[in-house]
């Protein structure tokens, strides 16, 4: 969880960076990446708050998830 922690925040960084070449200025680049950042964590939270119970298969797709994250956030220019 610390690792994806930190690549999440490593993401938003390089994000707001390349949004400030679009949006002009660090406030305004910023806002949108926080914005889809926090939208995120909620959306993530009241999907999985039903399903929750200490299962080892949720664990699993957990695991796939943060895989897939990781292979496709690259291609993302």
């Amino acid at each position: 969880m610390f690792v994806s922690g930190c690549a999440a925040l490593v993401y938003e960084v390089l994000w707001s960076r390349d949004f400030a070449y679009v949006f002009g200025g660090s406030a305004a680049a910023i806002a949108p990446v926080v914005a889809a950042f926090l939208t995120g964590l909620a959306l993530g939270a009241w999907l999985a708050k039903r399903r929750i119970v200490a299962r080892p298969e949720l664990l699993r797709l957990y695991a796939l998830l943060e895989t897939a994250i990781a292979v496709t956030a690259p291609l993302v220019p």
